[in-house]
């Protein structure tokens, strides 16, 4: 039922999101309407709106909840793919799923979340805010992180949204690169689901290579990566022989870690290597803000430990 809907997205990967880039294809999620889309005595032909976006005649409520449904599955596994938290996707496919149908309303913004302008005064960017706000776990950054690509994906499908009904095209997939080999959508779930039951295995040996740092240096990969470009983003963002992803995979996810601390510079022995690890104590010791909030620094201070104690 998809095809009625949504066209193929041809294998785009997630793009960044582009200023002055509406969400909703024809207007915004403000635009006015006459017409109670959820009214039960409404009998005069009404058009469906797509997260404030009209459909064609033709297209169905049904047609449009057995979609919700597909787009549902679809951006769970490309958030997962992308490896952000899994109770902001979940969160984000159900307010999606109940959402996409909603006409305008009044909304008051009462989170603190930075949108791009021209959705500052949007109605359901704003009320998708107000309750990313309440989402537990989450730190302010990582929910402002998902939010960006949560607008970013939303962007790419609304561009997409058929105007014609029985319009030709699959269910697109968004997080995918051409490095994953034009994969179709079983291909791709089936890999989808073979990383999910291989994560806890990846975990377990990073954690016995990292010890007490598991934690923290998961943090400081996933902040390295994504202070990456686009481009260099996109070349982890791919399946790899052994049908792991890339960003699955403990030896990408120790070779980011090496990046990210400067591996191939660090000092193996004689007076650099102790006058370096006299210098992050001097951070330590008189920075103590500057130390907590460095993640890499500490990193790089454990290698530089571990290299002088022989380990």
């Amino acid at each position: 039922m998809s095809n009625d809907l949504v066209e193929s997205l041809s294998g785009g990967e997630l793009q960044v999101y582009s200023p002055g880039e509406s969400l909703a294809p024809v207007d915004s999620w403000t635009q006015n309407t006459d017409v109670d889309l959820l009214h039960e005595r409404q009998h005069a032909p009404r058009t469906l709106t797509f997260f404030g976006t009209p459909l064609a005649a033709g297209v169905t409520e049904a047609h449009v909840q057995a979609t919700l449904n597909e787009l549902g599955t679809l951006f769970i596994n490309d958030m997962g793919a992308l490896k952000y938290p899994a109770n902001l996707i979940g969160f984000a496919a159900k307010y999606f799923r109940e959402s996409a149908l909603k006409p305008p309303r009044q909304v008051r913004a009462v989170h603190n979340f930075d949108l791009p302008s021209e959705l500052a005064s949007d109605w359901m960017a704003n009320d998708f805010c107000n309750c990313l706000e309440n989402i537990k776990p989450g730190t302010k950054r990582e929910k402002q992180q998902f939010l960006t690509a949560a607008i970013t994906w939303l962007a790419k499908l609304a561009k997409h949204v058929s105007k014609t009904p029985g319009g030709s095209g699959g269910m697109p997939r968004m997080a995918t690169n051409s490095g994953n080999g034009g994969l179709s959508d079983a291909e791709y779930n089936a890999l989808y689901d073979y990383n999910e039951k291989m994560k806890p295995r990846t975990m377990a040996i990073l954690s016995e290579q990292w010890g007490d740092a598991y934690q923290i240096n998961l943090r400081m990969v996933d902040s390295y990566l994504q202070s990456l470009s686009d481009v260099e983003k996109q070349h982890f963002d791919t399946f790899l022989n052994n049908g792991l992803h890339a960003l699955n995979d403990p030896t990408v996810i120790l070779g980011l870690w090496g990046q990210a601390i400067g591996i191939n510079n660090v000092p193996r022995g004689g007076a650099a290597l102790i006058t370096e690890i006299e210098e992050c104590q001097h951070v330590m010791k008189v920075d103590r803000k500057r130390w907590l909030a460095d993640e890499r620094l500490q990193a790089r201070y454990r290698e530089l430990i571990r290299i002088r104690d022989g380990g």
